[in-house]
């Protein structure tokens, strides 16, 4: 918020009780770059001369913008389209209702507050709306993260359900997934499972608040797609620099023996197919 009002050319005064709390918001500014901007004037026992020092030196201090990396803006880009679709799907008049999904939702809340008496269901009936439930449900997520891994799959069905990823359910999950398979609505390429259809391959890193995706439930695919984009972004860096950007890019702590090993055979795919050249270590990209 503050970095926003600020590209608007607004000045900000934020204020809090407990100067943990300034300490926090001024530390954060200092880590994108916005450090020069800030004055601190939380403490009682801050002297004239030394506001006018701190003053003296912002003044004279040239700003640099840095700017995003482009795989940033790339990332904001799609969560904005993403949001927005999300927004106009939610808001969209469906036929025969006759009414978007949020007025659905919301009658559906009301009849529940009502204590509206549910419909009896035959057990063959309750078995074939469990498995259309699901199929759309892993059909969604499949659409969304796909190529996903089967493990990771499971871990998203548990998470939409609230359940255990006992033997049980996994086993639903795969009968699920090989009914998605004969009907042509999803492929699979060993362990990791996709749209039939899909055209739009893209390298993503995790989102805000969750966490990173081991290196074997990530497509060979999508880890070269990565690879590229990033020796693309900065062409001539060294193998070590684009697998310590690509271990930044997918979220990772450290480059372990078992992420370097995967990354180096995705390096050494892309060589093998003429992606990748250069001597000396140094890589370009030629397509």
């Amino acid at each position: 918020m503050i970095a926003a009002l600020m590209h608007e050319g607004r000045t900000v005064l934020f204020v809090s009780e407990k100067a943990a709390a300034l300490d926090v918001v001024r530390n954060r500014l200092r880590e994108v770059g916005l450090g020069d901007f800030a004055l601190s004037l939380h403490s009682g026992d801050t002297a004239k001369k030394a506001v006018a020092t701190e003053l003296a030196r912002v003044l004279t201090t040239e700003a640099r913008v840095t700017g995003a990396a482009e795989h940033e803006l790339e990332r904001a880009r799609r969560l904005h389209e993403e949001l927005s679709c999300y927004a106009g799907a939610m808001n969209q008049v469906r036929e025969p209702l006759g009414r978007t999904l949020h007025d659905v939702l919301g009658h559906v809340v009301l009849l529940e507050q009502d204590d509206t008496p549910r419909l009896p269901l035959s057990a063959a009936h309750r078995e074939s709306v469990g498995a259309l439930s699901a199929g759309r449900i892993l059909t969604q997520v499949i659409q969304a993260e796909g190529p996903i891994h089967e493990e990771l799959l499971v871990q998203r069905a548990r998470e939409a359900w609230g359940a255990r990823a006992g033997s049980r359910i996994r086993e639903n999950i795969r009968q699920v997934v090989r009914g998605l398979r004969r009907t042509g609505a999803v492929s699979a390429d060993g362990d990791f499972l996709d749209t039939a259809d899909r055209q739009d391959l893209k390298a993503r890193h995790p989102a805000d608040g969750t966490t990173a995706r081991q290196a074997a439930h990530i497509a060979p695919a999508e880890r070269r797609l990565a690879l590229r984009e990033l020796a693309a972004e900065c062409p001539g860096m060294s193998r070590d620099e684009l697998l310590r950007q690509a271990c930044d890019f997918f979220g990772w702590r450290r480059l372990g023996q078992d992420i370097r090993a995967a990354l180096e055979s995705d390096v050494a795919e892309l060589y093998a197919q003429g992606v990748f050249m250069g001597a000396e270590g140094r890589i370009t990209v030629t397509r």
